[in-house]
């Protein structure tokens, strides 16, 4: 079940496995994964992301991934996902403001394979803005707390957060 942030309200929707809050033109969206239904979960995922490039109202957005660290995501999920972000990436060549929203991204795994994954993943593709790796739920919400403020998120605020800069060239 996930709750969603509308207008200062919180709405529950259980077909969803996102949750969305709006902060004046930008917003924060979460995606919880868990090895259960995870071609369904993938494919929710990045038919919401590419939504938000889609929508007009939002100026920017923020990422934010949270993964089930009892289950390993199969391996050919990096691959998938090292496709999608060339995508966006060819995509954001073409229309640079339409496709250049995503603020940062924020990935929250314990596991040593998990962020051997995400390695991998990092090591096809470059990431399309600055990405925020963390271990525990506080970090995540330090990092989200900062950006729903506006504060900018300084680098010693970062203990133990591995951060990996966007290197994107327009």
């Amino acid at each position: 079940m996930s709750s969603f942030l509308i207008n200062n309200e919180i709405h529950n929707d259980d077909n969803k496995e996102t949750v969305n809050k709006n902060i004046k033109n930008s917003c924060i969206i979460e995606f919880n994964f868990n090895i259960n239904n995870i071609e369904e979960q993938y494919n929710n995922m990045t038919n919401t992301w590419l939504s938000y490039y889609e929508d007009n109202s939002i100026d920017n957005f923020t990422l934010v991934f949270k993964g089930d660290d009892d289950n390993n995501i199969p391996i050919n999920y990096v691959y998938r996902l090292s496709k999608f972000i060339k995508k966006i990436k060819n995509k954001r060549k073409k229309d640079y403001v339409k496709y250049n929203k995503l603020s940062q991204s924020i990935v929250m795994i314990k596991s040593k394979y998990m962020r051997a994954l995400l390695n991998l993943l990092f090591t096809l593709v470059s990431p399309l803005s600055d990405l925020y790796i963390t271990s525990t739920i506080e970090q995540t919400n330090m990092i989200t707390d900062n950006i729903e403020k506006g504060n900018t998120i300084l680098p010693e605020t970062l203990k133990d957060i591995q951060h990996i800069k966007s290197s994107y060239d327009k």
